[in-house]
Order: C-alpha cells, then sequence, then structure tokens
C-alpha cells in the first residue's frame, strides 16, 4: 500500500510514535472538513477546546514571552499533492490526535505511542488551530503544552480494541473534559463528526457523516480523515457525546493516471471499506475511578 512522503517522514521514521500499518483514512463524498475559524457553533468550539494534539517535542520551541513557537513542513509539497488539495499551503506538525476525558488524562489511538520512552518524546498541545483566514498556527501558549507522565493503559489489536490512556505531568487549567455515552449505543445512519488533526495539520472538524456498520468493539463510518486523525475523538451529532476514537481506515492518497501529483483518495458515501472508530464501551473500563 502506497502511503504518503510525510506518511513515511512522520510515522516510521519518527522515535515517538508508532509504525503501524493500519493509520490510513480516506475522504467520502464532500470533503466537510473545516478549520476552526470556520465554525460559529459554541458547543462545537468547546469540543475543540478539549481536543489534542500530539507534537514532538523537537517541533516545538519555547519563547520566552510565554510562548511557544511550532515548527512544520508545508503539507502539500511534502506531500507531493495536487496544487488544488484542500489545506495546501498549511503546516503539518502534529502526528496524532487525542481528547481530554478527565483533569490529567487523554485518550488517543494505541498505537500512536509505542511504550513509556516514546511517551515522553511526545508533547500534548492545546489551541493548534487557526483562530482567522490568515492565521498560521504557528504558536501556542506555553501553559497550553504537556508532557507525558505515563501510561496508563495501551491497547493495540489491529484495527480494534487499538486505544491509549495517558496520564499528563499535570492538571489541565483551562479545558474541560468531555462528556461520553455511558449507556445505549448508536445505530446504523446517526449522525456523527470528528475533531483532530488530520495530517498533522492545525485543527480540523469534519461533519456530515454517519454509522455505516456497528460491530462489537468498534463501528464503522464514512468520516473524512486521513493520517493523523488516529486518536480524533468522534461525537455524536444529535447528544454531542463522545462516542469513541478514530483508529484506521482507507488509504490516504492516490496518484491519478498521467499526474506527476498525489491527490486524496475518495470514495462514495456508501462505498470503501469506511474508518474505523473504536467504541467508548471498551476504553471506560480503563479509565481510572478516582
Amino acid at each position: 500500500m502506497k502511503k504518503s512522503i510525510l506518511f513515511i517522514s512522520l510515522f516510521i521514521q519518527s522515535s515517538a510514535f508508532s509504525n503501524s500499518p493500519i493509520d490510513t483514512k480516506v475522504i467520502y463524498g464532500p470533503d466537510n472538513r473545516q478549520d476552526f475559524y470556520e465554525i460559529e457553533r459554541s458547543e462545537l468550539r468547546r469540543l475543540a477546546d478539549s481536543t489534542i494534539a500530539l507534537i514532538p517535542e523537537k517541533n516545538l520551541i519555547p519563547l520566552r514571552n510565554g510562548w511557544t513557537r511550532i515548527v512544520g513542513e508545508n503539507y502539500g509539497k511534502s506531500n507531493k499533492l495536487c496544487s488544488n488539495e484542500k489545506f495546501f499551503e498549511q503546516d503539518s506538525s502534529a502526528e496524532c490526535s487525542g481528547v481530554l476525558v478527565s483533569p490529567n488524562i487523554i485518550l488517543t489511538a494505541g498505537h500512536c505511542i509505542k511504550d513509556e520512552d516514546a511517551c515522553k518524546l511526545v508533547r500534548f498541545v492545546f489551541n493548534y488551530s487557526l483562530k482567522a483566514k490568515h492565521d498560521n498556527a504557528s504558536t501556542v501558549r506555553s501553559s497550553d503544552v504537556y508532557e507525558c507522565e505515563k501510561i496508563l493503559y495501551r491497547k493495540n489489536n489491529t484495527p480494534s480494541p487499538d486505544f491509549a490512556l495517558i496520564q499528563l505531568n499535570k492538571m489541565v487549567r483551562g479545558h474541560d473534559p468531555v462528556r461520553w455515552r455511558s449507556s445505549g449505543s448508536l445505530d446504523v445512519y446517526d449522525s456523527i463528526f470528528l475533531i483532530g488533526y488530520p495530517a498533522g495539520l492545525p485543527l480540523k472538524f469534519a461533519s456530515g457523516a454517519w454509522v455505516r456498520k456497528i460491530k462489537k468493539r468498534s463501528f464503522v463510518a464514512n468520516l473524512d480523515a486521513v493520517f493523523g486523525n488516529s486518536g480524533s475523538p468522534v461525537y455524536n451529532e444529535k447528544t454531542k457525546l463522545l462516542e469513541g476514537i478514530l483508529v484506521s481506515g482507507e488509504k490516504d492518497f492516490e496518484r491519478k493516471k498521467g499526474e506527476k501529483c498525489y491527490s486524496s483518495k475518495r470514495c462514495s458515501e456508501s462505498y470503501c471499506s469506511g474508518e474505523s472508530v473504536v467504541k467508548m464501551s471498551e476504553i471506560l473500563p480503563h479509565l481510572p475511578t478516582n
């Protein structure tokens, strides 16, 4: 399976993140991804405030004024994408996504962090997002950057269960843990959406998706996602409750005949294999009770 150039450089060569081959995604129907500044609904902005970018320590430069600079690569050029690809000119810095589920615990995909040593090389960053159209998301407050204290639980089965619970080095200030489904279950065709960092880009919303298939430990959906969305929280559109985290899916990019550049692989809403999401019911038994 062909991967993008950025996928190779970030996921295989990085010492902090697993080189699991399952971290591939695709665009279903219209590309519904939006930047933070495009979202007007306050409840969605609150959920974004609890979403975390997993960024290698080497991509962060502390400044003297209480801010931290984020460095990265141009998304379009580093992946040899066609110039009409969405978000072509944005920079990419994150390698996975996560969500705050307790004042000092984050939930992410198990294949994103392979062991304790790798966890220490990752920083967990809030507010990595574009606040305006011409923003470049190059800095965040240093108080929004957290470190790994330890891995509380990690499972990396293909494709599910695949999740990890990470204890941060201190209590999170200014961001609230999300609420999740604690009873009942999703149904096929229920509307869902995703928040995360596709291809390591600043935070993106991906709405307009629905559940295609329910499995014992996971469900399959037509979420618009690419590598870097692993660990992205997936929410119920109606209740705004966390239903699980995205862990795997279709191939990212493909090169069409006669072209030298790559384009996002696209599928109709009901075709291709779909994106796999680990259910919260698999994760809840492993959350600390105190």
